[in-house]
């Protein structure tokens, strides 16, 4: 019994330092894609400007997508800043350039805030949500692509 016992833990060691080690090479790759980024796509008709196309290259510490969330994808982004609110004027005001509307307006002010744009997807019946949070030093963008129409607040 405790044998086997030992051969159990040294798989799961040996399992736990492989997927340490993947993630240490995969996390930071994926990262700085991100970061090197000019849109968001979901689809080749699909396409959003990212932060860092619009503003210039920040560091992006954060990535995630999520393949069907409710019949919806999403795909979110955490950019690092020193310069929130120059940042977040000149993107909101580059997506709404680009036909994107403000579906929410800003919630909160300059240093800790959300706001929610949204577009009509080219798939019929589907709409993008582009919800930007930001934190003092860090701006968050998740987008979601799901059944909806758009309409500005």
């Amino acid at each position: 019994m405790k044998k086997s016992l030992k051969i159990i833990l040294a798989i799961v060691l040996v399992v736990v330092v492989i997927m340490g080690v993947m993630l240490l090479v995969v996390l930071p790759a994926t990262l700085n894609n991100a970061a090197k980024q000019q849109t968001y796509d979901f689809g080749e008709n699909d396409k959003i400007p990212t932060l860092n196309a619009t503003v210039g290259e920040r560091k992006v510490t954060g990535v995630s997508t999520s393949a069907n969330v409710g019949g919806a994808q999403q795909k979110s982004y955490t950019y690092e800043t020193q310069t929130l609110g120059d940042d977040l004027d000149a993107y909101v005001d580059a997506l709404r350039a680009s036909g994107i509307l403000v579906l929410k307006a800003l919630d909160g002010n300059k240093l800790k805030g959300s706001m929610q744009l949204g577009v009509t997807s080219a798939d019929e019946g589907k709409i993008i949500l582009i919800d930007l949070a930001w934190d003092n030093t860090k701006v968050t963008v998740q987008l979601t692509k799901g059944d909806g129409t758009s309409t500005p607040n």
